[in-house]
């Protein structure tokens, strides 16, 4: 999109439509085995598909010169294929599970507000952009019960949900070189959940951020991207107590293409590759990850055009 000018006064409203694909799949242990089925009946993985959808409506307005405020409100979906495969790998056909099914999934996120404090700008004698930015999220998101404590019980659950249930503070920051022909950038992020939700929930720690580099290559119309990314998530807690398929470490590769057919509209594509994991618990295997979005951005007249930025 386009740059945003941080006088007062000047607003800038975003809206990106998000796909991501991926591809996961776990053992069962003793304590996830589906209740009135034969041991020898039982499924010995579960093979999941996901199809992950989002509105991100976003506002910032420029309060005073340098300091912006931002709001940022997620709209989910969710398409989940569950398929259960026996010892030998083979799919268990009409198989019921309490743990997982196929189903689609829609509903609002936790919405985020935060400020934004344009710290450098680039300009003739210096390359540098530098932005900080804190806030925190609003918990509007829907939440569920403690899923392991339902499945100990026999009783059907969901594992997937769009909320914290909490207030959670959030801290950013985005550092960027611009040189002839490609800009470096460093960015990093951390949200984190301070206190436990009505049902027992406290959200994980995720603090994420990548090094890269993006350049047109010589073609007007588009950006491209490379970057090795990071991210570090504490486990989550249910009742106090660690949850299962939660908290790990992970290094990844990420490459990325953006086509800017006009000023305003922007189609990007990315596909994130894990290149080293650790995790702590019982985790899915999830190779890799593919993204597609769209963004359609309206700003202040009187705000200038930049250099497209991703």
């Amino acid at each position: 999109t386009a740059s945003l000018d941080f006088e007062e006064g000047t607003y800038r409203f975003t809206a990106m439509l998000m796909s991501m694909w991926s591809h996961a799949e776990h053992g069962v242990a003793p304590d996830q085995m589906e209740p009135g089925i034969a041991l020898e009946d039982q499924a010995h993985d579960h093979v999941l598909d996901f199809g992950m959808y989002s509105l991100r409506l976003q506002a910032e307005y420029v309060v005073l010169d340098g300091l912006a405020l931002d709001l940022r409100l997620p709209v989910r979906a969710v398409d989940v294929s569950a398929h259960f495969h026996d010892e030998e790998g083979a799919e268990i056909a009409n198989f019921e599970s309490i743990h997982h099914r196929d189903e689609v999934l829609f509903g609002l996120g936790d919405p985020e507000i935060s400020g934004v404090w344009r710290v450098l700008e680039p300009g003739a004698t210096q390359p540098w952009h530098l932005q900080l930015s804190i806030g925190f999220t609003v918990p509007l998101g829907d939440t569920e019960p403690d899923p392991f404590v339902l499945g100990q019980s026999g009783d059907e659950h969901q594992h997937i949900f769009f909320g914290t249930g909490t207030f959670d503070p959030v801290i950013g920051g985005e550092a960027r070189y611009e040189a002839s022909g490609w800009t470096g950038r460093f960015w990093a992020r951390s949200r984190v959940s301070l206190y436990a939700n009505a049902h027992g929930y406290m959200g994980p720690g995720v603090t994420q951020g990548g090094l890269g580099a993006m350049s047109p290559l010589g073609l007007s119309e588009f950006s491209f991207m490379a970057e090795v990314g990071a991210m570090h998530e504490t486990p989550a807690k249910w009742g106090g107590e660690q949850a299962k398929n939660s908290g790990r470490t992970e290094f990844m590769v990420n490459l990325g293409a953006s086509w800017f057919t006009s000023p305003n509209v922007v189609f990007s594509a990315m596909v994130k590759r894990p290149i080293y994991t650790i995790v702590l618990g019982g985790q899915m295997d999830i190779p890799l990850l593919a993204m597609l979005s769209v963004s359609y951005t309206e700003m202040a007249e009187d705000a200038p055009v930049g250099e497209p930025s991703q």
